[in-house]
């Protein structure tokens, strides 16, 4: 495995932890606010069902960063950072095709509060694109490590 890859590795899971731990812990100091934006996207989720899809979204992202801490080279977690952002870039595809103005996308949850306009795709895919990376390269170096 050549030095570079193994570098962009390294890059990419500290990039991917700072996000991670940073989101799950904007989510988590005020879970009925992250509620408050759930329920912007108008899929029918309110109240205590937001609440609950608010604390697990958080919760995962956080379960999610702390695994990488213990077992980086897992594929399993470039499988879920990949499937996590396709999902949220699905969500924005269909947000902003039903033209809804959400003000605070809630990626910090209340903080850090960025309207979702097109570019929000853009930068969801370049993090799919970066979580497939991780992905692809976390098997490539399971494997050199094997051999």
């Amino acid at each position: 495995m050549a030095k570079w890859q193994t570098g962009l590795f390294n890059v990419l899971k500290f990039l991917f932890l700072v996000l991670l731990f940073s989101t799950a812990i904007g989510k988590l100091l005020d879970i009925p606010g992250f509620a408050d934006v759930i329920e912007t996207y108008q899929f029918g989720l309110t109240g205590v069902v937001a609440s609950v899809l608010g604390l697990s979204i958080a919760l995962f992202e956080l379960q999610l960063a702390l695994y990488m801490l213990r077992k980086p080279l897992s594929w399993i977690i470039g499988m879920l950072l990949t499937v996590m952002h396709s999902g949220y870039t699905l969500l924005a595809i269909i947000t902003l095709s039903r033209g809804i103005d959400i003000q605070n996308c809630g990626c910090f949850g209340v903080f850090l509060a960025r309207p979702m306009k097109p570019m929000t795709i853009v930068e969801d895919l370049i993090l799919t694109a970066m979580s497939a990376m991780y992905w692809y390269l976390s098997i490539q170096l399971s494997k050199a490590i094997k051999t």
